[in-house]
This record gives C-alpha cells, structure tokens and sequence, in this order.
C-alpha cells in the first residue's frame, strides 16, 4: 500500500543528496539563474492549478481563515525552528529554508493528494511513481541551490502522503471532482507564493497557509 509513496520519498531522497553534493560545482550566479528559473516553472504550475478554483469566494474564505490558523499555531515558525535544530545536528548547514520550501512544493498538489489515494484504495502507484520522477528532478535542482534542507524534505512528504494513503479508503468515496478543483486552486495559491519567495525570499510566509487546504476538504464535506 504504502510503495508508491516510499518511492516518491526515495527519489526525493537521492535526488536531493546528488543536488547537494554538486552544489560547490556551481557558481553563485549560476545557482541564482537556476533558482529564479525554477521559480518561473513553479510560477506557472501554481498559476495553472489555482485557475481551477469553481468558487472564488469559498477560496477567499479558506484562505483567510487557513491564515488565522497558521499564524495562531505559528506553523511556519515551528517548521522554521525544526529547521534550525536539524541545522545544528548537521554541523551548521543552512537548512532550514530548503526544508520549507522542499516540504510544501512536495506536499502540496493534486498529484500529492490523488496519488496516495490511488495507492490506497486501488494498489496502483502510476500517479505517485510519475510524481517521484518530477521530484527527483526538482530536489536535485533545488538542493543545488538551497542545500541538505530539500533532502530532509522526503520525511514530510512520507508522512503526508503516507498518512492520505492509510486513510484514502475512508475519505475516497467523500472526495468530489469539485472539492479536487477547489483543492487544487488553494494548493496553486500556495505554490504561487514558494514562486514569489524565490524572488524575493522570506516575505511570505507560506506554511501559515496550509491549514487553507485542509478548510476547503472540510467545506465540501459538510455543504
């Protein structure tokens, strides 16, 4: 059951440590060119996926309040912590922003959320194996520039869609095309905002953001 998502964590995994090694090959600008590159992709897979959304006021709302959460809960700044620990443990790498970043573009998605469900009501791993080779791709690109952070990253996306797939029996037959499509527009938002930060790091704080996903399931369980 759980295969295609250990898959997807491996990949992660060996793709970022290749990235990090290969790191001091590459120059300042050239990592800087590769970064903003990225950010352009990510731009665009963000916008893609929040032009799904099929009522904007419903995302208006989950998005707000998922902001309240966040910022109540401090997520991003419990997850920045975590990230600073890990960096002493690791003889004082930079890790934490990579951590983050890695984490939500990984978790955040409808192949991250279609996929353990597929593994987990089906046994069929296509959608999570397609997702390991894209973030292979991703995290080797990304730890060259960000460092050991992306690596670490692969325990989040373990536990996120680990957890999806050991609970997508109960939760498949709930899950509506509409609430996939207004799933998918508050993830783009969020992906939007990992863009934005590579141009200009840090000024949104993106994490405070993801209880907005979970608001949206929520809505569309109870209308």
């Amino acid at each position: 059951m759980m295969q295609g998502t250990l898959v997807n964590a491996a990949a992660i995994l060996v793709g970022g440590m290749i990235g990090a090694v290969s790191k001091k090959a590459l120059k300042d600008s050239t990592s800087h060119t590769i970064l903003q590159g990225i950010g352009l992709v990510v731009f665009l897979i963000g916008a893609q996926m929040a032009f799904e959304a099929t009522n904007i006021l419903v995302i208006l709302i989950t998005v707000v309040l998922g902001a309240l959460i966040g910022e109540t809960i401090r997520i991003h700044d419990h997850m920045h912590t975590l990230g600073r620990q890990l960096e002493k443990r690791f003889s004082g790498h930079s890790i934490a922003t990579g951590f983050v970043t890695a984490s939500i573009l990984f978790c955040v998605g409808s192949m991250s959320i279609l996929g353990p469900i597929q593994s987990g009501v089906e046994g069929i791993h296509t959608i999570l194996y397609l997702k390991a080779v894209i973030d292979f791709v991703v995290a080797l690109v990304l730890a060259s520039t960000l460092g050991i952070g992306v690596v670490l990253s692969a325990v989040s996306v373990l536990l996120f869609q680990g957890s999806i797939t050991l609970l997508a029996g109960l939760f498949e037959p709930l899950i509506t095309p509409m609430m996939m499509s207004d799933i998918n527009a508050v993830g783009g938002l969020l992906i939007l905002t990992i863009a934005i930060n590579m141009f200009v790091p840090d000024k949104i704080r993106t994490a405070n953001f993801l209880p907005s996903v979970f608001l949206v399931i929520v809505y569309h369980l109870i209308r």
